[in-house]
């Protein structure tokens, strides 16, 4: 009988597999948070911000003569 559980992965492999899930897990939550704060917290600020900065086309005819 070989020391490998029945799922087939070592303990060290797991151990190296949830460090990974945690580094994964530790750069996205403050994207996340980031995201959050710009998008829920401050999206007012930003809206009134973007609002002034449309482009308006203006016609204006051409001079001929």
């Amino acid at each position: 009988m070989t020391n490998v559980p029945r799922s087939g992965r070592s303990p060290r492999i797991r151990t190296r597999l949830v460090a990974i899930q945690i580094l994964v897990v530790s750069l996205l939550l403050p994207l996340g948070g980031r995201l959050w704060y710009l998008q829920i917290r401050e999206g007012a600020v930003y809206t009134k911000e973007a609002s002034g900065k449309h482009v308006q086309q203006v016609v204006q005819p051409a001079v001929r003569g």
